[in-house]
């Protein structure tokens, strides 16, 4: 879902995930049913069951759509994973999506967790925003833009917020380059890097980043 609404696409230094690092990006075990589109519009459900007997610790359920009308793809998701025994087992919901102007394409989603704490290290109760945009540069380049705010709801309060820019520039259907400047900043306690495995960051400091590349997708 959250890959439907980031404009970096879950990747760079502008990935959504900086803000966000909730949510599982695959799931053991897992039976997913999907279905056809009827009029632009399918559903995906998922479930995992736990993998500690009497337990609900790590037990996965998922469902989502995804709309596609003309221009528009609308997403929408809510997920529920249990973190530890006895707790309230962990919530994500996702809306989101994004439109193509031709001239520009806008990204906008909004993701809320609750009771998170304690398997994911950032925090427990949180409202994350972004908002991006992808402009064409001649038949082959684009500049892509983001910015994204969270908004802590735990006892912590660590707030950050994060802004990308970057050009991609297709020399072929399968080779792209890019290069990509971002900037995570932390209110006072935050820590939130960048990266996937991000490394560490002071308390209430700005993680910054400029990456130069390419991607070959074989």
């Amino acid at each position: 879902t959250t890959l439907a609404f980031d404009a970096f696409g879950l990747g760079t230094a502008g990935n959504f995930w900086n803000l966000s690092q909730y949510g599982n990006f695959w799931q053991n075990n897992a039976v997913v049913l999907e279905t056809p589109s009827w009029g632009g519009l399918s559903l995906r459900g998922l479930w995992a069951p736990s993998e500690q007997s009497g337990s609900s610790v790590g037990r996965y359920a998922a469902l989502s759509a995804d709309w596609r009308l003309g221009p528009w793809q609308l997403v929408a998701s809510f997920d529920q994973r249990g973190v530890q025994a006895g707790a309230k087992a962990a919530r994500y919901v996702a809306v989101g999506g994004n439109v193509d102007l031709t001239a520009a394409k806008l990204f906008f989603g909004v993701q809320t967790v609750r009771h998170a704490a304690p398997a994911e290290a950032a925090n427990d109760d949180a409202r994350l925003y972004t908002l991006g945009v992808h402009v064409p540069v001649g038949p082959s380049g684009k500049l892509a833009a983001s910015y994204g705010r969270r908004d802590d709801r735990s006892v912590a309060d660590t707030d950050a917020s994060q802004w990308a820019l970057g050009y991609f520039h297709a020399l072929s259907k399968r080779t792209t380059l890019y290069s990509v400047a971002g900037r995570l900043g932390n209110s006072a306690g935050g820590t939130l890097g960048i990266g996937y495995t991000p490394l560490p960051v002071l308390p209430g400091h700005a993680a910054k980043a400029l990456q130069f590349g390419v991607q070959h997708t074989f």
